[in-house]
């Protein structure tokens, strides 16, 4: 227009105030002309009639370019409000939510808003983005804890969307009773001066609480995988702050603690209370004892159990409980669940979860465990040569064994079906662990092999000794590689029946790592001269490979550095 004047946009402004929700801004908007949220909508030509407070302000950031053609441009929208994501919730309310995410918890909880009586007082009606929340809060300039449910109708203020179709200024509930007068021709609402609710002092503990939380928060977000000490262990910022919601689930129930009226308040407060007292302890015993006073890190419990089966990795468990609950117990557990749980290491563990969705979705590699690609059958040389001798070969197999078992849930069965050990070698590794643990080396021995996995774990071997003894299980192609290799230019030689099994032999204890007399099928047998025998022999070590398309690129032999 010539005068400047625009027909198209709304004669009064309506602009907001700092930290508004967007939401509660078009309500605000709505009551100054008279309509409800859902005619204020159809009024802007937004083509939204029902809707949740998250998809509404979704929806919103979808039409900023028409809101702003009627009602004109305000601060409220170039600051990032109204996009097409919700704007961030407070840091505490998403590391929760986090949590709640990667521990994989059913029908999470939807925040809701808790409001201030007195702000909605002083900017008539004016709702917070901060006070969209999980979690019981403080107001930052009343000091008082925010209000969960309208003290008139008891339900959770724009809890469904039917506040949407309410003319009702902003301060007043628009909640729909359950108690409606007959004839049923208009719904009654609640209509709750909620400017007049009663408010709650909290006290210093319930102050110092909070604090802590938003405390534990600002580091998760800062640096999220910084690491810290608690209880005398090493951790990261993120998993004290889970530890603290994994507490709190175990005594009340997280989802229990988040509800909205004045009992779950307490339990909040009390679970929290008890969680950050556990984890303010000196050292693993004296957490491991606070909690258990208060009926927490249970080991027969889900949140830090001690098993040694796949069940424990069908959850996924905080690691500095784990740490905590292992720790404390670490003597008195069996040395398989100390293989397990890798008490030797400096900060003791659970396997790692396994939260895939059938065989498709099966990882192939879980970190903090030992592999059985990384075993040969017999442990290698010198690996325990202070306790097992390098000539002792049931010693050394047994010692293998302890070692695939380490950080794992894998059965000794399965181990001991993969490293090809027949049926009546199932004695040898616990009497192993007896000789051990009755010459007090057990402790040691257990470090080694501890330290040997981190080390293969960090540096694995080149050689896939599981790929290998399947391989080379089948006799045929061991003895088509030894023929094949007696045959070339260089040997060129015809080989007696007892010849041919001992170069097998000699050719499945090299690729393999193992040794004959836990073969089902070959024996060890005289080998007539050897050093011809042995170049043929190392020549049909490399034919096997060819044969068996073994999926290494390593060298016959190797040992650990």
């Amino acid at each position: 227009m010539p005068g400047g004047y625009d027909i198209n946009r709304w004669p009064i402004a309506v602009p907001p105030t700092p930290e508004e929700h967007p939401v509660t801004w078009l309500w605000r908007l709505a009551y100054r002309y008279g309509l409800s949220v859902s005619a204020t909508l159809r009024a802007l030509d937004v083509p939204v009639t029902q809707a949740s407070v998250p998809l509404l302000e979704r929806r919103l950031g979808s039409f900023i370019d028409r809101i702003e053609a009627r009602v004109g441009p305000h601060p409220f929208f170039p600051d990032d409000a109204m996009t097409h994501r919700p704007r961030p919730t407070p840091l505490v309310d998403r590391h929760l939510a986090g949590y709640l995410n990667r521990y994989r918890f059913a029908a999470i909880p939807a925040p809701t808003f808790r409001f201030c009586p007195h702000c909605l007082e002083e900017s008539e009606g004016a709702w917070l983005r901060s006070w969209w929340s999980l979690l019981p809060a403080l107001c930052s300039r009343h000091r008082v804890l925010l209000v969960a449910t309208c003290p008139g109708c008891h339900t959770v203020p724009l809890s469904t969307p039917a506040w949407m179709g309410a003319d009702t200024p902003p301060w007043q509930c628009p909640q729909i009773t359950r108690a409606q007068p007959a004839p049923r021709r208009r719904r009654h609402r609640c209509g709750y001066d909620l400017r007049s609710a009663p408010t709650i002092v909290p006290g210093q503990e319930q102050r110092r609480l909070l604090e802590q939380l938003r405390d534990l928060a600002d580091r998760a977000t800062a640096d999220p995988d910084g690491t810290t000490v608690v209880a005398a262990l090493e951790t990261t910022h993120t998993e004290r702050l889970d530890a603290v919601w994994e507490l709190m689930d175990e005594a009340v129930g997280i989802k229990t603690a988040l509800g909205t009226d004045a009992a779950h308040a307490d339990l909040f407060f009390s679970a929290c209370a008890t969680a950050m007292a556990v984890l303010a302890q000196l050292g693993p015993s004296s957490a491991a004892a606070t909690a258990e006073a208060a009926g927490l890190l249970d080991p027969s419990g889900t949140h830090t159990p001690i098993l040694t089966t796949y069940r424990a990795r069908l959850r996924r468990h905080n690691p500095l409980l784990a740490a905590i609950r292992i720790r404390s117990l670490e003597h008195t557990l069996s040395p398989t669940a100390q293989l397990t749980l890798r008490t030797a290491s400096q900060v003791p563990r659970y396997p790692a979860p396994y939260l895939g969705r059938g065989i498709d979705n099966c990882p192939e590699v879980l970190p903090g465990e030992s592999r059985l690609a990384w075993v040969p059958q017999l442990l290698w040389p010198g690996a325990l040569s202070e306790w097992i001798a390098d000539d002792d070969i049931p010693g050394r197999a047994a010692a293998g064994m302890l070692l695939a078992r380490i950080g794992t849930t894998r059965a000794w069965s399965m181990i001991a079906l993969d490293m090809g050990f027949p049926a009546s070698f199932a004695p040898v590794p616990p009497a192993l662990i007896r000789r051990l643990r009755r010459a007090g080396s057990w402790p040691q021995a257990l470090a080694v092999l501890d330290d040997l996995t981190t080390k293969l774990e960090h540096c694995p071997p080149p050689i896939d000794y599981s790929a290998r003894r399947w391989a080379a299980a089948d006799t045929r192609r061991l003895r088509r590689a030894v023929l094949l290799a007696a045959g070339r230019e260089d040997h060129d030689r015809d080989l007696t029946p007892p010849q041919v099994q001992a170069l097998m032999g000699s050719v499945w204890e090299t690729y393999t790592g193992g040794d004959l007399r836990y073969h089902p099928s070959l024996r060890p047998t005289p080998a007539g001269s050897p050093d011809p025998l042995a170049a043929i022999a190392t020549d049909a070590v490399a034919v096997l490979h060819d044969l068996a398309g073994c999926p290494d690129d390593g060298p016959a032999q190797w040992v650990p550095t």
